[in-house]
């Protein structure tokens, strides 16, 4: 089992347990660092006025980072029996219970039902870190459109720099403001076009 640290708001330094599962791959603390950078600058709301989701969750970093750093409601999914197991022992570790909710579900099941659905609403900030395969970036964004509120960013992970880690359909609907890579991750910060 590994482990990552949280590195801002009121849980900085406390530690994150990662639990060792095919396809999981913690965003690394720098690369974390990073993307938060931007959403000081990017995010066009206040933490405490921010809705969270955190997709694919994996290590549950992102959002319980977020939550960290006072983000109103933090929900994060992944199908990984395990790894909501391990989310969910951090939540209570940490007392976070009021803001952080894991889901050990589907992402693509759960948003079926749009914002009337078990996810409950619109999300200001959405991570996006899908398997690194063939269309799972351009399923994943498509996915979550429904789900953003009109201003909403989006942290994309993928395999290869943006716009090239999707088809040409999806990246049309999207705005990369920042971008970023990790070893063999790369972190793009969207918002939905206006065009």
């Amino acid at each position: 089992m590994g482990q990552v640290r949280i590195i801002g708001g009121q849980w900085r330094r406390r530690t994150l347990q990662v639990p060792d599962r095919p396809g999981l791959r913690p965003t690394p603390d720098r690369a974390r660092e990073t993307v938060f950078n931007w959403l000081e600058s990017w995010l066009p709301y206040q933490w405490s006025d921010t809705r969270v989701l955190d997709a694919f969750a994996g290590s549950g970093a992102l959002g319980i980072e977020s939550a960290s750093r006072g983000a109103q409601q933090v929900i994060l999914v992944d199908s990984d029996r395990i790894a909501t197991q391990c989310i969910q022992t951090a939540i209570d570790d940490l007392r976070a219970g009021p803001l952080v909710r894991v889901m050990n579900a589907s992402l693509y099941a759960l948003a079926r039902g749009g914002p009337d659905g078990p996810l409950g609403g619109l999300f200001d900030l959405v991570f996006v870190d899908p398997p690194f395969k063939e269309e799972a970036q351009d399923q994943a964004l498509a996915v979550i459109r429904p789900l953003l509120a009109p201003e909403a960013m989006v942290v994309l992970e993928s395999p290869r720099a943006w716009p090239t880690c999707v088809g040409q359909e999806e990246s049309a609907l999207w705005q990369c403001h920042r971008q970023a890579s990790a070893g063999q991750s790369h972190q793009s910060l969207l918002s939905r076009s206006l065009s």
